[in-house]
């Protein structure tokens, strides 16, 4: 961190890093929620389109 920033007492910076880490996971967790929605979206484009070509052969 900054030395030339007076000391804080730890608990407050504790409680900082912590938001802070928050801040990360969730960040991190709605990326992840956003991948897994769009290889679900591409999972169902592949099923309708082999469902599709299944009902061609028939």
């Amino acid at each position: 961190g900054d030395t030339s920033e007076p000391l804080k007492a730890p608990e407050f910076r504790d409680e900082q890093l912590n938001a802070n880490d928050d801040n990360k996971n969730k960040k991190k967790r709605k990326r992840k929620e956003v991948k897994d929605l769009r290889f679900a979206m591409e999972e169902d484009k592949t099923n309708s389109q082999l469902k599709k070509k299944e009902r061609k052969k028939k």
